[in-house]
Formats: structure tokens, sequence, C-alpha cells
């Protein structure tokens, strides 16, 4: 499970800061390809690297390694997308306010996405 929490939140918060993995690997005096396949999840940082991944992003060590409620499918599909079409701009927007909203309005939002793809 800490894996694939792990690999889902350096993506996050690396898109999320508008870093390059050149930059963040270079940051944390790690190998890019290394940083990269911490993100694929093909290799896990030892603690030491876990915890200076918490210092740089400026969060705890839960926060990288713990799924919060509810949010298992999201990091599941984030991981098993295709790297040849990487999110756009408008929907790294979108999923940022989508996070911000509670329960019952993300439901509003996921109706009125229904809605509208119902009227093609």
């Amino acid at each position: 499970m800490e894996k694939l929490v792990l690999c889902y939140r350096l993506k996050e918060l690396r898109t999320k800061n508008h870093y390059t993995q050149e930059y963040v690997s270079s940051q944390l005096n790690i190998g890019r390809a290394t940083y990269s396949n911490y993100e694929l999840g093909k290799r896990m940082p030892s603690l030491d690297i876990v915890v200076d991944f918490a210092k740089f992003y400026h969060v705890t060590l839960t926060y990288l390694l713990f799924p919060v409620e509810g949010e298992q499918e999201t990091m599941t599909a984030a991981t098993q997308e295709n790297p040849a079409h990487p999110a756009t701009e408008d929907e790294i927007h979108l999923l940022s306010l989508y996070r911000t909203l509670s329960k019952p309005m993300k439901r509003e939002v996921i109706d009125f996405a229904a809605f509208i793809k119902s009227r093609r």
C-alpha cells in the first residue's frame, strides 16, 4: 500500500508545484532516473529519502505514505495512466479544485459531468 501512495504523492506534489523530475532529483541529490522510478513505483526509496521528500515538499510522512479516505480509486487510476497521455493543465486544475470540495459537492460535480456527457 505505501508504495502506491508514495508514487502517487510524489507525482502529485511535483506537478502541483510545477517542478520537473530533473529539478526535484537535483535538489535531493538523487538521479533523475531513480526519481522517475520512485514516481512509477518501480523502486521504493529508503526511509532517509522519504524523509527528505517530506522536508522538501513540507508535508508529513503520514501524508506521503497513507491514503486519505476515498482516495484509493483516484490513486490507482492515476498510477495506471498511460504516460504517453499526461494530464492537461485543465485536467490538473479541475482535479485540484475537485479535491477541495465536500463529499456532497463532489457528487454534484460528477452528476453534472454525466449530464453534460449525456447531451451529446
